[in-house]
């Protein structure tokens, strides 16, 4: 469903590639960002960390991640980054 990592500090969880599938024939559709963010914040959770973060999210994905709380990370270099704090 989806590939990450942990940062070496302890600031973030970042998930590099997420499933997207929009004709999956089960009851997932929609679903997979949400199951998958939730996944990797109990996990950062776990380890200690402050913020979960996805990476070069797909074009035109913003307003789901923006509905899941996250927000876009300032950065000067071409890497695009969507982010929210751990709860």
């Amino acid at each position: 469903m989806a590939v990450g990592m942990a940062s070496k500090g302890n600031h973030f969880v970042t998930v590099k590639w997420i499933e997207r599938f929009e004709t999956r024939p089960d009851n997932l559709a929609g679903m997979i960002a949400e199951i998958a963010l939730t996944a990797a914040e109990h996990y950062a959770r776990v380890l200690g960390k402050q913020h979960v973060r996805i990476k070069n999210p797909l074009p035109g994905t913003e307003r789901l991640y923006q509905a899941l709380r996250f927000s876009l990370v300032p950065s000067a270099k071409k890497t695009i980054y969507w982010e929210r704090p751990v709860d």
